[in-house]
C-alpha cells in the first residue's frame, strides 16, 4: 500500500469516528430535552385534567370526562386513584402513527415521568391522576433530527473526504508536474510548472521552467524566421497578393482537377507604370497599386474558391471557379479598377 492511500485510510477512519461521535453525542442530547420537554407536558397535563375532574360532582362524571380527553388523543395512558390507592380508571392507548421506524423507537425510547395532580372537592382531596402524554410527536422530532444531522455530517464528511484528496494531490501535484513537464517535451510542447510551496521540489520546478522558457523562445524564434520567409516565398512585398510562383502553381492544381467546374482567369494590366512612377513618385505608385490590389482581394473574400495574384510589377490576375460570369466579372472589374486608379492619378489607365 502506497503511503498516499495509508494516509487517506487513516483520514477516513479519524473523520468516520469523529462524525459518528457528534451524532450520538447530539441526538443523546436532544433525547435528554424532547424527556424534559414530555415531562413537564406531562405535569400541565395532569393538572388541567385534576381541575377538569375537580368539577364533576361523582367518580361516573370523572371517568366520563377522562374518557373524552382519552377518545382525543393527547393521552397515552391516563390513571385514577382513590386516596387509599384503589385505581378508579385505568385508561390507555397505542402510541398511534409515527414516521420513526419501530427500530429506532427500540433503539431510543422516550420513557418521560408522568404528571400527577391532586383532584380537589371541597378542600379535600378525592383522588389522584396520573397522566402520560402521547410521545409520537417527540419520536418524530427525535428522528428527524437525527435525519437532518446524519445528512449534514454526511455532507461534512464528503467535504472533509474532498478536502483530503485535494490535500494529498497537491502533494503529489509537483512529482506529478515535473513528470508531465519531461513528456511534454518529449511531444514539442513547452509546458511551466507552478512553483510547488515544498523547498525541496521548488528548486528542481524552477530550473525546468528557465529551461522550458529556453527552448521555448528558441523554437519561437525559428518559427518567426520560416513564417517570414514562407511570406516572402508566397506573397508580394508591396501589394500582398500571391506571387507569380504560388498564382501559377494554384492555377494548375486547380486545372488539374478532373471533371471540375473549369475555370475562368481575367489579367489585369496598369498601363503606362513607368509614367506613372515618375509623376507620382515610388511611394505613391506603390499605393496606387495596393489599391488596385485590395480590389482584387474583395473579390477573394466575397467569391468562395476564387483566388488572385500579382504576376509582375504592372500585371495582376485573378481566377474565378466558374467560367459563366468571367466577362461580366471582367467588366466590373475594370470599371472599379479605373475609378479607384483615377482617384489617385487622372491619368492611370488599366
Amino acid at each position: 500500500m502506497t503511503v498516499a492511500r495509508r494516509v487517506a485510510l487513516l483520514l477516513a477512519v479519524v473523520v468516520m469516528l469523529a462524525l459518528a461521535g457528534s451524532l450520538a453525542v447530539h441526538t443523546l442530547a436532544t433525547r435528554q430535552a424532547l424527556g424534559t420537554e414530555l415531562a413537564s407536558r406531562n405535569r400541565d397535563a395532569a393538572a388541567v385534567l385534576a381541575l377538569a375532574m375537580s368539577l364533576q360532582p361523582d367518580e361516573a362524571a370523572m371517568r366520563a370526562s377522562a374518557t373524552a380527553q382519552m377518545a382525543r388523543g393527547a393521552y397515552l395512558r391516563v390513571v385514577l386513584q382513590r386516596p387509599d390507592g384503589s385505581t378508579v380508571l385505568d385508561l390507555s392507548q397505542p402510541l398511534g402513527p409515527r414516521r420513526a421506524p419501530a427500530w429506532f423507537v427500540g433503539l431510543l425510547p422516550l420513557t418521560p415521568e408522568p404528571g400527577t395532580a391532586s383532584v380537589q372537592r371541597e378542600g379535600a382531596t378525592v383522588s389522584t391522576v396520573r397522566v402520560e402524554s402521547s410521545v409520537a410527536w417527540a419520536l418524530d422530532a427525535l428522528w428527524d433530527a437525527c435525519a437532518v444531522t446524519a445528512l449534514l455530517l454526511a455532507a461534512l464528511a464528503a467535504l472533509a473526504a474532498a478536502l483530503a484528496v485535494g490535500l494529498l494531490r497537491g502533494w503529489q501535484r509537483p512529482l506529478q508536474a515535473t513528470v508531465a513537464q519531461a513528456q511534454a517535451l518529449e511531444q514539442g510542447r513547452f509546458v511551466e510548472a507552478e512553483e510547488p510551496s515544498l523547498p525541496e521540489l521548488r528548486v528542481l520546478t524552477r530550473s525546468m521552467n528557465a529551461m522550458v522558457r529556453r527552448l521555448r523562445e528558441v523554437f519561437a524564434s525559428q518559427a518567426e524566421q520560416v513564417q517570414v520567409l514562407q511570406r516572402q516565398a508566397q506573397l508580394d512585398a508591396v501589394t500582398g497578393l500571391p506571387s507569380r510562383r504560388h498564382f501559377v502553381a494554384r492555377l494548375q492544381a486547380q486545372l488539374a482537377e478532373p471533371g471540375g467546374p473549369g475555370a475562368a482567369l481575367i489579367l489585369v494590366r496598369v498601363l503606362h507604370l513607368e509614367a506613372i512612377n515618375e509623376r507620382l513618385g515610388h511611394e505613391a505608385t506603390d499605393r496606387l497599386l495596393v489599391a488596385a490590389a485590395g480590389l482584387l482581394l474583395a473579390y477573394v473574400e466575397r467569391v468562395p474558391g476564387t483566388f488572385a495574384g500579382r504576376l509582375n510589377g504592372s500585371d495582376f490576375a485573378l481566377c474565378l471557379p466558374l467560367t459563366g460570369l468571367a466577362s461580366e466579372t471582367a467588366d466590373s472589374l475594370h470599371a472599379t479598377l479605373l475609378a479607384a486608379l483615377t482617384a489617385r492619378d487622372s491619368q492611370a489607365t488599366v
